[in-house]
């Protein structure tokens, strides 16, 4: 158990010796006494277990120990009474005073001192305590800074996850067995029941929650968890250009529904959108439990997953005239949400792109390059065809084309956002995969566009071997297929009478 440690006072006893003006005569006995209050350079100190402190004093000017005491820590004290049966005479009452803090294990934790403190000899005059500064000296004392080792996360209302975090030298190594404290920031969405543990546990407002991990000698990081209000277990399913009335025309609205893979139903279609061009990325935004959108012609929009109803939010390449047509970025085919920093990330659609990362302002549409990723190996990638950030790990999951692949396969890759690194996973086995999206449960679905070898169908895939497994088939809409995770609530409830595939 860890020991909270809220110290404040410790007084010393000692027996008094009065000044021997006649030899001969009985000596003037009384009492002195000491206070001094242990400082922590850390308020988290008590992460620490510590189990005696060890204080001495020394008179000024002198090599020689005067008094030297060793007592053991009552579990969760918040005081300490040192009794010192010495002979302190009265004209000699200063002292300079050391504290040594040990753990369990012998190993010196914290030290203080020496600083200066002065004996009461007047029964009558309060003891005024000396602060006395506290440093820790422990394992991982020599460290530079500390990472929190989590991408990102996302936790349900009451729910909790655990953070990681490791403590580095100045040559960015870790040192083990560092303590580490840790804390939050935004205590009305998240707390820390106990700070020696990354433990966070969700309340019932959503939002970036900020989580602290600090060394008890100052370095800090910070990483935000994403607490969302439901489960992720449906999903939102735009199928570019609906056909709805006309099967020829292209300007009958976007078609989009909510599918359940689990049941294998998809539900009544949502409002029908009057835009002219295919939905091509959606990511879903569980802070304002809204769907965010972008099309061929580089409009981004947001979107009510309840109802479907779209709002315009603007022209991701800044080009309404051209419709962007051409323009860096060109159409927005990867798009997610950042667990923890709140980031709307995407990427570009093969052959417009050279593997850029974008970050898009979901209230502007203005858009900002990241950097150009490439493979460990060393390859160049020239676009994607989705992201999905993984809900437990944060890793970024992306469907990613090799640059001079005149096939343009499609490779699932993880994505390091931090060095722009990709790490290739496997080639899916089936051509023509338009997007994937994480639900909650960490399973990773992915749909496959018109021109697949099996179009228009919702897939499983295996996040080590890139194996595909269908699930349902789809067959609403027409060109373009994109899918993104959507709660139960909050997208309100489907239709109590779902409907079949069409397929």
């Amino acid at each position: 158990m860890h020991r909270h440690l809220r110290i404040t006072v410790v007084v010393s006893s000692m027996t008094l010796l009065g000044c021997l003006a006649d030899s001969s005569g009985p000596p003037d006995t009384g009492s002195a006494r000491l206070a001094f209050v242990p400082v922590f350079q850390s308020a988290s100190a008590g992460i620490v277990d510590l189990d005696k402190v060890h204080a001495t004093l020394r008179r000024l000017g002198a090599d020689s120990v005067f008094a030297d005491t060793l007592v053991q820590i009552p579990p969760e004290a918040d005081s300490l009474v040192l009794e010192w049966p010495i002979l302190l005479l009265t004209a000699d009452r200063t002292f300079l005073l050391r504290l040594a803090f040990i753990t369990a294990a012998g190993d010196t934790a914290f030290i203080g001192g020496p600083v200066q403190v002065t004996a009461e000899t007047d029964p009558n005059v309060p003891v005024v305590p000396t602060d006395v500064g506290v440093t820790y000296v422990g394992v991982g004392a020599n460290a530079a800074s500390v990472r929190i080792t989590n991408p990102g996360a996302i936790v349900l209302f009451g729910a909790s996850v655990t953070l990681t975090a490791e403590a580095l030298d100045a040559q960015g190594q870790a040192i083990a067995g560092t303590p580490i404290a840790w804390s939050s920031l935004d205590p009305a969405l998240a707390t820390v029941p106990d700070p020696a543990v990354g433990t966070v546990v969700a309340g019932t407002q959503a939002g970036p929650a900020r989580i602290v991990a600090t060394l008890l000698t100052g370095p800090a990081d910070t990483l935000a968890v994403s607490v969302v209000s439901t489960d992720l277990r449906l999903l939102f399913h735009a199928s570019g250009i609906s056909t709805f009335s006309d099967p020829d025309s292209l300007d009958s609205g976007r078609w989009f529904e909510i599918v359940d893979p689990v049941a294998m139903v998809v539900f009544p279609p949502l409002a029908v959108s009057r835009g002219d061009e295919e939905i091509v990325g959606l990511a879903y935004d569980p802070v304002t439990n809204r769907v965010f959108a972008t099309d061929r012609d580089c409009d981004l929009f947001n979107v009510d997953p309840a109802t479907g109803v779209e709002t315009l939010v603007g022209n991701t390449s800044g080009d309404t005239t051209s419709r962007c047509s051409g323009q860096d970025p060109w159409y927005l085919k990867g798009l997610a949400f950042e667990p923890g920093t709140g980031r709307l990330l995407g990427g570009v659609t093969p052959e417009f792109s050279d593997g850029r990362i974008y970050e898009v302002n979901p209230v502007t549409a203005a858009v900002s390059m990241i950097g150009q990723v490439f493979t460990t190996a060393g390859d160049s990638l020239d676009g994607y065809n989705g992201f999905a950030f993984h809900p437990a790990t944060g890793v970024l999951h992306v469907l990613g084309h090799l640059a001079g692949d005149r096939l343009r396969d499609r490779y699932l890759m993880t994505v390091d956002v931090a060095t722009l690194t990709a790490t290739a996973v496997a080639l899916l086995p089936e051509r023509g995969v338009a997007d994937i999206t994480f639900t909650s449960d960490g399973t990773l679905y992915a749909v496959t566009g018109d021109g697949a070898d099996t179009p228009e169908s919702l897939w499983t895939v295996d996040l080590t071997t890139a194996a595909m497994t269908l699930v349902m088939g789809l067959g609403n809409g027409d060109d373009g297929e994109a899918i993104v995770a959507v709660p139960v609530q909050g997208a309100a409830a489907p239709p109590s009478a779902p409907t079949t595939s069409s397929r």
